[in-house]
């Protein structure tokens, strides 16, 4: 089984076998709760508790008050692609403000004042299929230093827009089920996570206004656990000036493996 076969059989496995062959009434609202923190769960150990994550964060700074992580859209090998013409930006760190612009034009599109979040959506002007962008942070500090970026290229128009009407359909189906609002979250995270399109499954689970327990762990944990060390994600900011143009091709996700030693992969089909 290849790499993105294994990533879909565990995201299919979460999805279908925490479904009790006969729901009652009375119980179906903590039957959907269970399926809910089930996924949350299980997609942390993706994230969170393998030895290469899937999210590569961008770290930067020489002393603690100077530390910067930008968590996504993230700094793997190779130039993240997005879904999201409107992406997610979340990062960890003491920032005053972020800023976008088209890369080979030194000209911002958008600039925010973010001194008291960790995260925002852009809100400026649909980001345009087939462009790379830069992502650049202006840390909070005394003296003017030069903003540290990551580098994104929005997914090309004819995949994007297969994508878009995917998404409208499933979107669909759930509201006529009567799906809440973070099952619609849910379910549309395991469609991205599934196509390895980390950026937009971050900006779903950041998207529901009154998180469960389980998910509001999850927020809180990513960006901790992925910044702090104490998964083993590796990255390093860089300043406009110092780093090179990265390739636009996908990276490949690599198989974790703790779905192969560990008995993950077994437990989530019992």
């Amino acid at each position: 089984m290849n790499n993105k076969l294994m990533l879909s059989a565990l995201v299919s496995a979460t999805a279908f076998s925490f479904l009790p062959p006969t729901v009652h009434p009375a119980t179906h609202a903590q039957t959907t709760q269970r399926k809910q923190t089930s996924f949350w769960e299980r997609i942390a150990q993706i994230i969170l508790r393998q030895p290469e994550p899937p999210i590569k964060p961008s770290k930067g700074g020489s002393r603690p008050i100077e530390m910067l992580c930008m968590v996504s859209p993230d700094a793997p090998k190779e130039t993240r692609i997005v879904w999201s013409d409107r992406p997610l930006f979340i990062w960890q760190g003491n920032v005053k403000e972020i800023a976008l612009l088209q890369q080979g034009n030194e000209q911002e599109l958008w600039r925010q004042n973010v001194l008291n979040t960790k995260h925002t959506t852009y809100t400026g002007t649909p980001l345009q299929p087939g462009q790379t962008y830069k992502w650049l942070v202006y840390p909070n500090t005394s003296s003017p230093r030069s903003p540290t970026f990551v580098s994104f290229q929005v997914m090309e128009a004819p995949k994007r827009n297969q994508i878009t009407n995917e998404l409208t359909k499933l979107e669909a189906q759930l509201k006529a089920k009567g799906a809440a609002e973070e099952t619609i979250a849910e379910e549309k995270a395991k469609f991205f996570a599934d196509k390895e399109l980390w950026s937009d499954f971050m900006q779903q689970v950041y998207s529901v206004k009154n998180p469960s327990p389980e998910l509001l762990k999850l927020i809180e944990d990513i960006p901790k656990q992925l910044c702090s060390g104490t998964s083993s994600s590796r990255g390093n900011a860089s300043t406009r000036h110092e780093r090179s143009t990265p390739s636009t091709q996908p990276r490949k996700f690599q198989t974790p493996d703790f779905l192969k030693k560990s008995g993950i992969s077994q437990s989530i089909k019992n």
